[in-house]
Order: structure tokens, then sequence, then C-alpha cells
């Protein structure tokens, strides 16, 4: 809408520039709209998600001088990064981005392997108990009752789970100065099905071994150690930091294992128990040889 009247002055406006400015707003608007739908078009993001890699460099045969180049890193931080050697996540990125990247760290000598992203984000199967055979697992599972052998053990992880109550300040008594208990996890990684079998040692019921005094958590990695052929056991994840996220899964885990699930109104945990699952599905994604791309180098 045109101002009849000067903004400073109050005065009316000559008629001949109203009409003008009038008539300019309208041919503009008239060309916006012409050129809104284009534009929309073009501007609409894709009806799917483009697919995504993760990018994992093999450190086992490195040198500084190429993670330095490659990384720009100084001198002591590729040293530590050599260290720590191994496996190592270096990023996520959409699939063209991803080979890019693989390629340009290859330039500079290293070697890189991809990952799909997607059939990284299996659930596992919760194991709530059963008895730790030799050589064997008889498990209670939310599918039912499974019986696995040693023989079809591709790769075990396992690792700590840290815990942290989520701080309330909007309400002073609620805060609580104990942290929660910490946790740890095993995943079994089996050559018969991409899902591993997770057992926490917190919550694993001993079926042939009830009242028996000791330590959940040695009971299961002493049966785990005296496995035959002897699995390759990686237990990296102690050492990355650790990053906290809603505990949202309690629920849906405590169920699925036999438990009360967190109280209506409860302090909110956070943990990592969601980036140890990651880890671990893309370390058996390597284990089982990178269905998703052969190494870069």
């Amino acid at each position: 809408m045109v101002r009849p009247k000067c903004v400073y002055c109050g005065k009316p406006l000559p008629a001949a520039l109203l009409e003008a400015v009038a008539s300019s707003a309208e041919k503009a608007i008239q060309e916006l709209e012409r050129q809104l739908p284009a534009q929309t078009d073009a501007a609409a993001p894709s009806a799917e998600a483009p697919r995504r890699q993760l990018i994992v460099l093999d450190l086992r045969h490195a040198d500084a001088a190429a993670l330095q180049g490659a990384l720009g890193l100084s001198a002591f931080e590729a040293g530590q990064r050599l260290r720590k050697g191994g496996l190592q996540l270096h990023r996520i990125a959409p699939e063209p981005e991803a080979r890019a990247e693989a390629e340009r760290l290859g330039a500079h000598g290293l070697a890189t392997l991809l990952l799909d992203e997607q059939p990284l984000l299996r659930e596992p199967v919760l194991v709530s108990g059963g008895a730790l055979e030799q050589q064997r697992l008889r498990a209670r599972t939310p599918e039912g009752r499974l019986e696995w052998t040693s023989d079809d053990l591709l790769l075990v992880v396992k690792g700590p789970i840290h815990r942290e109550h989520q701080a309330d300040t909007t309400n002073l008594r609620r805060i609580k100065s104990a942290t929660p208990s910490p946790g740890y996890r095993f995943h079994l990684h089996r050559r018969s099905d991409a899902r591993p079998l997770e057992l926490d040692p917190d919550a694993f019921e001993f079926d042939l071994e009830r009242g028996r005094p000791g330590s959940s958590l040695l009971r299961i990695a002493s049966w785990i150690e005296g496995l035959l052929p002897r699995p390759a056991i990686d237990d990296a994840f102690r050492a990355l930091p650790p990053a906290l996220g809603g505990a949202e899964d309690d629920d849906e885990t405590a169920r699925a294992l036999g438990r009360s699930a967190r109280k209506k109104g409860a302090v909110l945990v956070l943990d990592n128990l969601r980036q140890f699952r990651f880890y671990s599905a893309w370390r058996a994604a390597v284990e089982r040889g990178a269905p998703s791309g052969a190494p870069h180098a």
C-alpha cells in the first residue's frame, strides 16, 4: 500500500507520483510471482536424503608425516594419533563428499575405509540372561530363546558406559551430588547375523549359577576369554571421550530385560550407550570386510 501523504510533513503527495509508484509495485509483484514457482522447485529438497558414509582411517601402517599433511596436525598431535593407532573414525559425510575426502587422504598416503551408515543403525539383540557354557551361550532375548556357539563369533567389542544426571537448574532440590553408577557392555558380533548380541553384566541373570557370589562383569569377561577359537576383542572404546545423550532407550531396554522402567518425573540420566553401539557397529563392519567399499590408499 502506498502512503497518500508525506511521512515527514504530512502534505498530500501528487496524484501522478502515487500512480507511478503503484504501477511500479504491481509490476514488481507480478515479476516475483512468475519467478517464485521456478525458484521453489529448484530449492525443494530431495525426497530421499543422500546416502552417508563413514570415513575410517587405518593407521596401522601410517607415518607421522602423512598424518600431519593430511589432517593439518602438529608433530605432537600426529604422534599421539599414531600412538593410539588402529582404526579411527575420521568423519561422516554424504557419499560423494566422503569419496572425495577418502581420495584426498589417500593422496597423502593414508589408508581409509568407506562404510555405509544405514546398515550400522541396526538395534542389537538384548540378552537378559541365560547360561554361559563351554563354547556356547544359551540366551533369553525379547525374540525368544537363542542358542549360539562360539564358532559363529566374528568379534567381541566391550567397553564402559559413562552415566551422569542431567542438571535441573529449575529445581535445586532435584540436583544430586552423587552420580549414577557406571555400566559396561559386551557385544558379540556373529557371522550369521549382522545384529550383535548385547550383554549388560548388571542385568544378566545366570540360569545355572543363581546365588553364586562374584562379579557378573568378571564372570562374563572370563567366559569370553575362554572361548575357542579365541575371539578378536576390541576394547578401544574406553579411550574415546564420552558423547553423552539422553538415555531415552532406557525404558525400552528395561522392558526388554524384564525390569521396571524409569518413573515419570525422575531425574534424566545421560549416558554414552548409543555411542558405544555405533562404535561397535562400524568396528564389526570393518571386520566383515568393509562391504560398502574397498580400502582407499
